[in-house]
């Protein structure tokens, strides 16, 4: 049952405190909400209000210009949800686009205008859009995207598809939802397909000709099978929707799965675990890496990103860095610009406070930063999303060993973080590392810099690629044209590579060649010194 059950998006459970839960969608978005409400009034959760809204059935009707507006008007008539559950896109497999006609599309012989694929992919992309304009009016709101269960067939719809061909398209759909909830960071979808054949079985009755004439039992390791129609006791009378109790079936799924680990009385707080990349989806090429020791609750910020606009140099790279401590889920930081350098070099640099930054987290996978430059008057809110997805999964997962490396350790995620030259103070690097135990280990570093001549401004590089042991060879890119927190198009060019070798948890060797300008070189590079912050990087090396 656990496996039928898995989470198919980068989810990460820490909590969420709700009011009210909006559900938006199509004819099994209305019964779901007494049913949910039933569920979280049992576990607990009488403060949490489930609000359903009027029927919209498809995906391509709801992410209509009509059907966000909607969207809109109901999430500001409820400005404590922060919890949204969409009931769309399974409809689609059964209807044409325009909704005139609803049918099993896929049945053999059928003749259409567009291929299974072109159809499912249209659906994806309309679930897309509701998606973003959700994200976009409430920032933060985690969303579920509620699969359903394989249908009950009446006997008139024998020549609208069997179970096996149904089932396929329902998988096929599901398959391509679960890859766009990897790709959101706000959207989970859980795949129930075959909940009902698992939880009540077969009885052997002969309700349709679709049944299968032997008892199986619930929980048989044969089920969910996809040649199968859904039992017969857990639908209505129509055979199209659950009935009560299949419903609540469902509700309780979805609790286990999304619902519950958002509910907990637990407070979200920054650990260790939130280190790494950052960036906001809307702004790309511009990010920020944060480094946190948790045992001294110390926080470091680098922001990469350009001049403003109204700038006397506009469109030019430039960077701020933040430090200090943080408590609970909150960092509230001094921003400080630093000029005056010159690239790998130890010139003189100056450093000075420009503003300040406050960072918060809603759970492993995003956050916020609240900034105000006022040297220029500058001020605004932008959203962080993990760079690396799935790099969040050591969040949880601290150390509070002290052990010493002295030997080459392979990389791991307890390298991210600051690391910097003693010999050219105010210039560093940020290391974001994701070994993936299925295979594809990736780095991320960004390099906070200089340009070449004396008192030339700010630059700075990314680097990024896979990574073998205790090495990353990796390609050097230089991002160009952006404008100050603005989606203005950037340009992102391959300028050189790079390689490091980790000599232990605290140090690197790190050489560089920038093709195009012919320079080249290397750098000893060690840990920003943050009490502890090589923890981590030891516990997950295998040190005693």
């Amino acid at each position: 049952m656990k496996s039928l059950l898995c989470c198919l998006a980068l989810f990460a459970g820490l909590p969420v405190h709700a009011a009210e839960i909006v559900i938006f969608g199509d004819s099994w978005a209305k019964p779901m909400g007494p049913a949910l409400q039933w569920v979280l009034d049992n576990h607990g959760h009488e403060d949490v209000n489930v609000h359903t809204t009027k029927f919209w059935g498809l995906a391509v009707r709801l992410s209509s210009a009509e059907g966000l507006a909607y969207i809109t008007q109901q999430l500001d008539l409820h400005p404590e949800a922060n919890i949204v559950t969409l009931s769309v896109g399974y409809n689609d497999v059964h209807c044409d686009l325009d909704g005139s006609t609803c049918h099993v599309r896929w049945r053999p012989g059928m003749a259409g205008t567009l291929s299974e694929s072109e159809i499912l992919d249209s659906i994806v992309l309309d679930t897309e859009k509701i998606v973003d304009h959700i994200a976009s009016i409430r920032p933060g709101a985690k969303v579920l995207l509620q699969s359903y269960d394989f249908m009950r067939p009446l006997e008139e719809m024998a020549t609208k598809g069997t179970p096996p061909e149904n089932n396929t398209v329902h998988l096929k759909w599901a398959d391509r939802v679960a890859k766009l909830a990897q790709r959101k960071p706000t959207l989970t979808f859980v795949n129930l397909h075959g909940l009902m054949q698992v939880t009540y079985g077969f009885d052997g009755i002969a309700h349709t000709i679709h049944d299968p004439s032997e008892v199986i039992p619930p929980g048989d390791p044969s089920l969910p099978d996809p040649n199968l129609p859904s039992p017969y006791p857990p639908f209505g009378n129509d055979r199209t929707h659950l009935n009560r109790d299949g419903l609540r079936v469902l509700a309780e799924a979805h609790y286990q799965e999304f619902y519950g680990p958002l509910l907990e009385d637990s407070e979200p707080g920054i650990n260790g675990g939130h280190s790494g990349a950052w960036f906001n989806p809307e702004i790309s090429g511009q990010g920020q890496m944060i480094d946190i020791d948790p045992t001294s609750q110390f926080m470091f910020l680098a922001w990469f990103t350009f001049t403003d606009a109204a700038s006397s140099n506009p469109g030019q790279q430039h960077w701020y860095t933040a430090q200090g401590n943080y408590s609970g889920n909150k960092a509230e930081l001094i921003l400080h610009e630093t000029l005056g350098g010159k690239f790998d070099d130890p010139q003189d640099v100056a450093t000075r406070p420009v503003g300040t930054a406050t960072i918060s987290f809603s759970d492993c996978e995003q956050g916020q930063m609240v900034y105000s430059i006022d040297t220029d008057g500058r001020a605004g809110t932008t959203p962080l999303i993990r760079a690396i997805p799935g790099s969040g999964n050591v969040c949880k997962e601290q150390s509070s060993k002290a052990a010493i490396i002295t030997e080459a350790v392979d990389i791991n995620a307890g390298m991210d973080g600051a690391w910097y030259d003693t010999n050219t103070p105010g210039q560093g690097f940020f290391i974001d590392a994701y070994t993936n135990p299925d295979g594809g280990d990736f780095i991320f570093v960004a390099w906070f810099t200089y340009g070449d001549d004396a008192a030339s401004g700010q630059r700075w590089f990314t680097a990024q690629g896979d990574f073998t042991g205790s090495t990353a060879e990796i390609d050097i890119y230089e991002t160009t044209s952006g404008s100050f927190n603005d989606p203005q198009p950037s340009a992102t060019n391959k300028v050189g590579a790079m390689t490091i070798d980790f000599t232990d948890c605290s140090n690197a060797i790190l050489a560089y060649s920038l093709t195009d300008e012919s320079i080249e070189g290397g750098i000893a590079i060690r840990r920003l010194l943050i009490p502890g912050a090589q923890e981590m990087c030891e516990e997950l090396s295998g040190a005693d």
